[in-house]
């Protein structure tokens, strides 16, 4: 399973872009990464039609999901094949779909017994530590829960192998039996030590996973005839899918802005006063759902002031500064100035104009 297809979302962000796939070739524009296919486009006009033509065009989507299936990425079509069993034709997109490919039901606990985790059982004591967990699981973990829990099961085993030390390599009942603990040792960490009698403790399991070593390969197999070869692939996607990990999981987002192509009714009048009416287009920047796009840049700008409100530099560049910083004041802190203002002004014998626009603008602190 090493040809491991990355998980995107591009079929999320293209179900907020398009309506249709003219619509969108002609008058959306968001640059060259999108990566959307002729296929991804075609497949997600056909989808939207579904609810408003019914029964027919469900059909028609779920045979293009078919035939299309092989040129687009797996989430893609999960993500079709969840949106119909789990959308209001449900009933009708299960009978339709029925021994189709992608909607065989194919979990990726199928074939487990064919995963090679070591259990507790088939691990020898001393030699080598068990996975603690179910392959599966284990497989889906975050990096730094999997080394967590790989350093707990460490932890774990070694305070077991301590503890049981005196059973597996020191006791031995001579004169009425030899257990042989080095034999065991060396035996029981090969192929095993369960073949012949003897009397020892903890011996584990090791026969049995050498079986499943042996036979994994044809374990899987056996589940890819059953799927065929389409929803093998979905299977192998699941299966191997960890959220956490960069490289399987390259969906991302990023705040960028989408120009869109709208038209506008212009009315003219030439000279005589006869009236002309045409149509104009205007290319607008918005956001993924249609909003104004917006950003910290084009958040950011400078108030200029004529004059600056004062009639020499000194308070000319005060007074914008101080306008700015008032901006961000709320009502409160505002209140909370002013009364600051009138205390320190009734104090002092003659303040200057800067002295006053300071005190109505800064906060109690600067005043300290």
């Amino acid at each position: 399973m090493a040809d491991f297809e990355p998980l995107t979302k591009k079929v999320e962000l293209l179900r907020a872009l398009e309506r249709t796939k003219k619509q969108f070739d002609e008058l959306i524009d968001i640059g060259d990464s999108s990566g959307f296919s002729e296929e991804d486009k075609e497949l997600m006009e056909s989808f939207k039609r579904i609810n408003h033509t019914g029964l027919k065009q469900l059909e028609k989507f779920i045979n293009e999901l078919v035939e299309k299936g092989p040129k687009v990425d797996p989430y893609t079509i999960l993500y079709y094949v969840r949106q119909l069993l789990g959308g209001p034709l449900a009933a009708d997109a299960s009978k339709l779909a029925q021994g189709k490919p992608y909607f065989i039901p194919s979990p990726n606990i199928m074939g487990s017994n064919g995963n090679l985790g070591r259990s507790c059982s088939s691990t020898p004591i001393h030699r080598g530590v068990q996975l603690g967990t179910a392959v599966d699981v284990f497989n889906k973990m975050p990096a730094w829960m999997s080394d967590m829990h790989n350093e707990i099961v460490q932890t774990s085993s070694a305070v077991f192998n301590s503890a049981i030390q005196s059973g597996v390599n020191i006791d031995n009942t001579l004169p009425y039996i030899d257990k042989s603990p080095a034999a065991r040792m060396s035996g029981e960490f090969g192929d095993g030590y369960n073949t012949k009698p003897h009397g020892c403790y903890q011996v584990k399991d090791v026969e049995f996973q050498r079986v499943v070593e042996s036979i994994s390969g044809d374990i899987f197999k056996k589940v890819e005839d059953h799927l065929g070869p389409e929803d093998w692939r979905m299977f192998k996607f699941k299966k191997g899918l960890n959220l956490f990990d960069e490289t399987k999981n390259v969906a991302k987002t990023f705040n960028a802005e989408v120009k869109r192509k709208m038209q506008f009714m212009t009315q003219k009048f030439d000279e005589e006063g006869v009236e002309s009416i045409g149509l104009s287009d205007v290319v607008i920047k918005t956001d993924l759902q249609g909003n104004v796009f917006e950003s910290p840049e084009r958040k950011g700008f400078e108030l200029k002031i004529k004059d600056g409100g004062g009639s020499n530099k000194e308070e000319k560049t005060l007074s914008y500064i101080l306008l700015k910083v008032s901006l961000d004041l709320d009502k409160s802190q505002r209140r909370m100035n002013l009364r600051v203002r009138d205390n320190y002004i009734s104090t002092t014998s003659s303040p200057s104009p800067i002295r006053a626009l300071i005190t109505s603008s800064l906060d109690i602190s600067t005043l300290a």
